[in-house]
């Protein structure tokens, strides 16, 4: 099989998501014979956005790091592009925009177009995306589905992987949640996460449920999360609960991030708007049960084995002066302070989730996602 050229367009050292996605793509693409990789570094979203070493493991950085610059005017078979906003060429063969649609704010924002139907119809690119709802999303704001690939995210398993019990249990004892029931959730604390609902469950559920906390990690270097954070708990009459919750927004590298999901007991995500949602999966990888916003892209790659899903289907919205429908799911708080309360009761559940999840999602690791990702664009471009 002969080796495609790939010329990849992105983000690289920060901590948003897009940048992990594109780097671990990159790593495990530099290991394969059967493409010839260069990159291109595109501007960030935000000026303010510094880039930053030691985040990824230091095999994954290195060969990110490492890749050959993409020479101007050198022959491609494919580019592959992975930032914000969305950038479509008008004149380039065989490009591939990765998109994702959350709530369908976003996709109101294309570099030179009027709209993304208007992108993806005339620039002929395939769209990939990293879950059914995102693709269906997409498609309700005049994205061509037969040009769009779903690939999902991935995770890396040699850093999200469950912890043996002693080695657990003493790193809880280390950190004084020795007695303590951990809820966690990580993100923007920004409203697409759900953080009302969140504050509201845990409040419903804090006065009968004295051993439990709620442990919180944000994004302060790239987000104001714990502004958000501090602003969602005095919407939801919520302040109270103060010294039973525990926030940490510092940017730290992605195996401190998954010490957390290793000595948590419960990972939260009542989501409004993802694409993916990339936490679940690394708490399934973990042996971490979780409860996440049902109808939402996590069903398509958890089991309520050991991921239980809160109620509350999904609500249309206009986009304003865009004449698009934006969709959003809706969380019952309600709901989810039920499936916290019956966690936190049921052992069984818990103990099943260190060997249930970590089996389910063994299919998503980067290499296995990246193999979706090359047999995408072999397959669109005829190599």
């Amino acid at each position: 099989m002969a080796a495609i050229r790939l010329g990849v367009e992105g983000w690289r050292f920060i901590p948003h998501s897009y940048a992990i996605v594109n780097q671990y793509q990159c790593a495990e693409l530099a290991r394969r014979m059967d493409v010839r990789l260069c990159h291109r570094d595109l501007a960030y979203y935000r000026t303010d956005w510094a880039p930053q070493r030691g985040l990824l493991p230091p095999a994954v950085e290195q060969r990110s790091a490492s890749l050959a610059a993409c020479a101007a005017g050198a022959p491609l078979d494919a580019v592959y592009r992975i930032s914000q906003p969305l950038h479509f060429e008008r004149e380039q063969e065989n490009q591939f925009v990765f998109a994702t649609f959350e709530n369908g704010g976003g996709l109101i924002d294309v570099l030179g177009w009027t709209s993304l139907e208007e992108a993806h119809r005339v620039s002929g690119a395939t769209i990939i995306t990293p879950s059914q709802w995102s693709k269906d999303g997409l498609i309700r704001f005049g994205a061509a589905a037969e040009r769009i690939r779903v690939v999902p995210h991935g995770f890396d398993p040699t850093v999200f992987r469950p912890l043996p019990e002693p080695e657990r249990a003493a790193i809880r004892r280390q950190f004084g949640l020795e007695g303590r029931f951990v809820f966690l959730s990580v993100g923007a604390m920004t409203e697409n996460k759900g953080m009302k609902a969140l504050l509201r469950a845990f409040a419903a559920i804090a006065p009968t449920h004295p051993q439990a906390v709620l442990l919180l990690k944000g994004s302060d270097g790239l987000f104001p999360s714990h502004e958000l954070l501090s602003q969602a708990m005095v919407e939801t009459g919520t302040t109270h609960l103060e010294d039973r919750l525990i926030y940490t927004g510092e940017t730290r590298p992605l195996a401190d991030v998954a010490g957390l999901l290793q000595i948590a007991d419960c990972y939260l995500a009542p989501y409004r708007a993802e694409a993916f949602c990339m936490p679940v999966l690394e708490a399934a990888a973990c042996g971490l049960p979780s409860i996440a916003s049902g109808g939402g892209p996590t069903d398509e790659f958890t089991d309520p084995s050991f991921c239980l899903r809160i109620q509350g289907g999904a609500v249309d919205f206009p986009i304003a002066d865009t004449g698009f429908m934006g969709r959003e799911l809706n969380p019952d708080p309600s709901h989810l302070a039920n499936l916290m309360a019956r966690v936190v009761r049921d052992r069984g559940f818990r103990d099943g989730a260190r060997q249930r999840g970590p089996a389910h999602v063994a299919g998503y690791t980067w290499e296995k996602v990246t193999d979706r990702l090359v047999a995408a664009i072999r397959e669109t471009i005829g190599a």
